[in-house]
């Protein structure tokens, strides 16, 4: 992962500032990584591994309540009424996950609740929440440091630190 850093060596990006997709702290989020960390043996390393689990379980529940998987129209129509309130919530875990689509088979309201956080989606078919990481390069310990982590909130425009 850091091989750029440790080519040029780490003193040339020493203080720079970057950022990377966040991670709320939520129990929906911790039983993912537990899940994750059991089934392959550690936890991952990759950015938006959580994110892109939530959009292909998004896209199940909505293919599931649009009665097809090939039509993409039908499917996005269904994102919302699947994924934001109201209705009952479920999670990513495997028995939430089964049990949502037979509930979004049944004709009932569900609200997907991810990994990743909220799974809710504007009119215009976008997420409306998120967090970000912004770190900054410590060359002598050879690492990043998270200078600090906040929640965007895209239907208010919203702001606000995580710790």
């Amino acid at each position: 992962e850091n091989d750029i850093f440790n080519e040029l060596g780490w003193d040339q990006f020493d203080g720079m500032l970057g950022t990377a997709p966040g991670t709320l702290q939520t129990d929906l989020g911790d039983t993912f990584d537990e899940a994750f960390a059991a089934e392959f043996g550690e936890l991952y390393s990759s950015p938006f591994v959580r994110e892109a689990f939530d959009a292909i379980i998004a896209l199940g529940l909505a293919a599931q309540a649009a009665g097809t998987n090939t039509d993409s129209l039908a499917i996005r129509d269904n994102l919302r009424g699947t994924s934001n309130a109201p209705g009952t919530v479920y999670g990513p875990g495997e028995d939430d996950i089964i049990a949502a689509l037979a509930a979004v088979a049944a004709g009932d309201d569900i609200d997907y609740q991810g990994a990743s956080g909220s799974v809710d989606f504007n009119d215009d078919g976008d997420i409306t929440f998120g967090a970000i990481e912004i770190w900054r390069v410590d060359a002598e310990n050879e690492e990043f440091v998270v200078e600090r982590r906040v929640s965007v909130d895209l239907a208010t425009g919203e702001i606000l630190d995580l710790e």
